[in-house]
Order: C-alpha cells, then sequence, then structure tokens
C-alpha cells in the first residue's frame, strides 16, 4: 500500500476515502510535502497495483467539494502519473512515472466516482472549512485582524447553539497554516457540527433580504449585533472579499462574503436597536446592599457562605449575590475583586459615594447599557422600570419568560434605588 525506498519518497497516509480490508483510496504526503491521491487498481503475482496522482492542494479540495470526478482527477492529471507495485518485501516495490494515455483505463476509478467521506488520519489535516481573502493587501495585521475577529464572532455562535452538555466546555475554532500574506486560513474546531453551523447561520445573516428578516434571525439564533458589527467592520475596512469553503459537499456551499452584501447588513445593523446579552449578565439578587457586603466580604477574604451573609440561608442565594457582583463588574467570575470592586470598597464608609458609583456602574453594565440601547434613551434616569421584562424577554434569548420576569424584578428595584444618585455627564457632542 505504502512503497518504500522508491522515488516517491517517505509517504505517509494523511486522509482515507474508502476501505475494503484495509485504505483503498486515501490521500499522502511523503517527506518534502507532495500530495498524492491515490487509488488500487490491480492485483498481479502477490503484488498490489496502485495509481499515484500528484495533486495540488486545490484540486484535492475540488474532489471533496465534489466540484470533480476522482475519474477526470485521473484522466486529466496537474503531472505525471505514477504506476506503483507493492508486495509483502519493500524491496520489490516499484513505482514508475507514465502518462494517462499509457494507463488501462480499467485502472482509473469509475465515471461518476465522487469522494463521499473522509477520514482523517494525519493531525494536521484535520481542518473542516478555509477561508479564502480577497484584497489588495493580505498583510500580517489585516490576517490578525481578521482571524480574530472571525473566531470571536464564530465562538460565540457556537456556543449559543451547542447542547447543555458541550457547554461544559467552551467550544473554540483554530486557525491553521495562517502564514502573513496567506489568502486561505484552514480552521479546525472542537466541534464540526456547531462550526459548520455557525458558517450556515452566517450565509443566512449576509442573504437577508429585509431588515426585519435581518432583526429576526438575530434574536431566534442568539446573535450578538456587537460582535456581528466588530467582525464585518473588520472585512470593510480593509476592503476584503471573504469565500468561506467547507471541506466536504455534505457540510454545505461555499459562502461568500463580499463588499455590497456585508454593507447592506451594516446598514441594518444601525438600525437594530437593542444588544443580545448571555444571561449571566443578569443579576437575581434584588438587595443591592447584600451585593455591597458580598464585595466587601470578598476584599477582605470572608468566607461567602450562607451564615456569613445576613439573611441569606442557601449556597443558591449565595451565588445569585456573587453573579450580581460579577454583573456590575465589581468581581470577577472566581470571585476576585476587580479594580472597579477595589474602588467601591475604599468608599464603603459613605452610602451616598457608593450609590453613586453603582449608578455609573449601572449605565456601563452589559444589561444597563442594553436596556437603554433597546429603550432608545441615553441615561438611565429616561429609563421606565415597568419596561425591565419586556427588555429581558426581548434581549436574553436563552431566558425563559418565567426567569425573565423574575429577573425584572432585581432590574426595576436596582433602578428605582439608583435613578437618584445618576450623575449626569455632558456627551461631548
Amino acid at each position: 500500500m505504502i512503497p518504500l525506498n522508491t522515488i516517491l519518497g517517505e509517504l505517509e497516509i494523511s486522509e482515507i476515502y474508502e476501505y475494503l480490508d484495509g485504505p483503498r483510496l486515501f490521500a499522502a504526503r511523503n517527506n518534502v510535502g507532495t500530495i498524492f491521491l491515490v487509488y488500487w487498481c490491480d492485483e498481479k503475482e502477490g503484488a498490489t497495483g496502485w495509481l499515484y496522482l500528484p495533486i495540488s492542494e486545490a484540486k484535492l479540495n475540488r474532489l471533496r467539494r465534489k466540484a470533480i470526478t476522482l475519474n477526470a482527477a485521473f484522466k486529466e492529471p496537474e503531472t505525471s502519473c505514477y504506476i506503483v507495485y507493492t508486495g509483502v518485501s519493500p524491496e520489490k516495490d516499484t513505482a514508475e512515472p507514465i502518462s494517462p494515455d499509457e494507463i488501462d483505463t480499467d485502472f482509473f476509478p469509475p465515471e461518476g466516482y465522487y469522494i463521499e467521506y473522509v477520514d482523517v488520519v494525519k493531525k494536521t489535516d484535520e481542518w473542516i472549512f478555509e477561508t479564502t481573502l480577497h484584497g489588495k493587501t493580505t498583510s500580517a495585521e489585516v490576517l490578525s485582524e481578521f482571524i480574530g475577529r472571525f473566531r470571536e464572532f464564530v465562538e460565540d455562535i457556537m456556543n449559543s447553539i451547542s447542547s447543555r452538555e458541550k457547554r461544559q466546555k467552551y467550544l473554540q475554532l483554530y486557525p491553521q497554516s495562517a502564514l502573513p500574506g496567506s489568502i486561505k486560513i484552514k480552521f479546525s474546531a472542537d466541534s464540526n457540527i456547531e462550526a459548520i453551523e455557525a458558517l450556515k447561520l452566517i450565509d443566512k445573516l449576509i442573504q437577508s433580504s429585509t431588515e426585519k428578516d435581518f432583526r429576526n434571525q438575530l434574536i431566534e439564533h442568539k446573535i450578538n449585533p456587537s460582535q456581528l458589527k466588530d467582525f464585518l467592520n473588520a472585512i470593510t475596512r480593509n476592503k476584503l472579499d471573504v469565500e468561506i469553503a467547507p471541506k466536504l459537499a455534505s457540510d454545505g456551499k461555499v459562502i461568500k462574503l463580499l463588499i455590497d452584501g456585508i454593507n447592506k447588513c451594516l446598514n441594518y445593523l444601525d438600525e437594530v436597536n437593542y444588544i443580545a446579552i448571555d444571561s449571566i449578565k443578569i443579576p437575581q439578587a434584588n438587595d443591592i446592599n447584600k451585593v455591597l457586603e458580598v464585595v466587601k466580604m470578598i476584599g477582605e477574604g470572608t468566607p461567602l457562605i450562607p451564615k456569613n451573609i445576613g439573611g441569606l440561608t442557601t449556597e443558591r442565594q449565595v451565588q445569585y449575590y456573587k453573579s450580581a457582583a460579577y454583573a456590575l463588574g465589581l468581581a470577577t467570575k472566581d470571585n476576585r475583586l476587580t479594580p472597579a470592586g477595589y474602588f467601591i470598597n475604599s468608599h464603603y464608609a459613605d452610602k451616598r459615594n457608593q450609590y453613586e458609583i453603582l449608578a455609573d456602574r449601572f449605565e456601563s453594565t452589559d444589561f444597563g447599557w442594553a436596556w437603554m440601547t433597546w429603550a432608545q434613551v441615553q441615561y438611565m434616569t429616561e429609563l421606565n422600570p415597568e419596561t425591565a421584562a419586556d427588555f429581558l424577554i426581548d434581549s436574553v434569548p436563552d431566558l425563559n419568560e418565567t426567569t425573565a420576569k423574575r429577573r425584572a424584578s432585581t432590574l426595576a428595584k436596582w433602578l428605582i434605588e439608583l435613578q437618584p444618585y445618576h450623575r449626569k455627564y455632558k456627551s461631548g457632542k
């Protein structure tokens, strides 16, 4: 199967496309990086015959996507083919160049025969889609910005649509062979299913025919408009046209992100008056003074357990207040103070100062900014507490209506308590 000591060099199977008592159609690479498409074609006198077809990455991609048949690939090679015979003894292996018109036609794959399946053997070939960037420049800076924004956006979608079991691990996207000046970047992922679904959702967004359809998809699929805008701006700012091609035809069509379509979506985004946010950023802890108490305890190193916090009786209640401190940006997820947390603790003796600081924090949190954006107002003092539930139902897709109403009671209570302490700043316009 793999010839030894021949002119083909040291070979290693990278992908297998068909088995029959072992691999019968596969891709292999040699020690200098040449790719061969290999097809079992003959048996004679204890030796097995193979066609070794040197093939470019681009042509192999077309084969995987069923753009050409296997028969056509062998009949119309990019360079000379090799007829290889392997036997029980490596010293008897042979590899001889041969032109297509010299090959017995029975040796070619049947007409209408395509790659239907890929079993990745070599990890470096374990990718699921490839992006191609077309533009005047693909410098290291452009490449880095595109990869960063693309990964951030796609990973957010992947984790939004993943099952609860997979959410225990944050799903990531991994660029491969992305070198400065490259126009092609392959990606692998922690989950191929979610990655491909994310690409399909991006395509649907770009193909939206109306602003209403666009907005409905954002809400339905829990897509963060801010992240989407950053991603699209990275494309337009660098004047790129982007193609995304799944490795296999079964994973969908080639997606084209062209400048005209991107600009249309950016115009739609200008009309979107809400920000989708994660439910973890929405507090459920009505007593804002207890939130301040928890922040003080974190600073002092006091254990966050029910008996240490007046009025709380369960670990679940404690968790609500720890989450509230995180939502306000006063503590991290793992219960460490942020600079804002240290600052507010330094004013612990003056409740008015603390409430003024909290009013500022309210406006700059994810939930506060999103609520003001949703309500189309500039200051928290212009918010109506009675709209809290409607805001959450519209803007936090992973909250059901009952939970949204519970969280809304916290937002409404905080708003009423903090509005009198709001300090109005000049807009600078």
